[in-house]
């Protein structure tokens, strides 16, 4: 069981890290939605970009060597479960009106009931995360999971570095 959530921790940092803006050329046989995003599909500058809107890029295909199919599977993993996340945050913030409103009515039983909708649609988020890194996780090989598990300690680094004023880059030859 261990070993398992460290293995969807680990890949849900890669894939969050391999959004990160590269030098890498944009590779014209990925289709939309799948590799490096071009500038038309960015918001302007300035604008801040929703969580299911980043890509599955080419760097993250050649560092894991995943395969045309599993970079499509992956890509349907992700907007099954963005689809999902889109709709519990459409509640949850409905519920935070709703709080609001009961709150300043003080009707403290109600905004009771609805703190609790509030956890278990956390909960439910937190839960889909874990589904979605473990759908991902099983398109993984041995290898592919192994490569994985490195690029999630270089990207920990980075972020320790980060946070402390250094800078760091993730390249392709610390996950050979």
């Amino acid at each position: 069981m261990k070993k398992i959530i460290t293995t969807l921790t680990l890949l849900t940092l890669l894939v969050a890290g391999s959004f990160a803006q590269t030098s890498a050329p944009v590779d014209k046989s990925f289709k939309h939605g799948i590799g490096q995003a071009d500038h038309s599909e960015m918001g302007r500058r300035g604008e801040r970009r929703e969580k299911g809107d980043h890509k599955f890029g080419p760097r993250l295909k050649e560092m894991l060597n995943l395969t045309d199919q599993q970079v499509e599977k992956m890509h349907d993993i992700k907007i099954k479960y963005d689809k999902k996340e889109i709709d519990l945050n459409a509640t949850s913030k409905k519920l935070r009106i709703d709080k609001k409103e009961a709150m300043k009515d003080m009707e403290f039983t109600k905004a009771k009931k609805i703190t609790n909708e509030l956890s278990d649609i956390r909960a439910k988020m937190q839960i889909m995360d874990i589904d979605q890194k473990q759908d991902i996780s099983k398109l993984l090989n041995k290898e592919q999971i192994e490569k994985f598990k490195k690029l999630h300690m270089m990207q920990n680094k980075m972020h320790k570095n980060d946070k402390m004023g250094k800078k760091g880059r993730m390249d392709k030859k610390h996950c050979k």
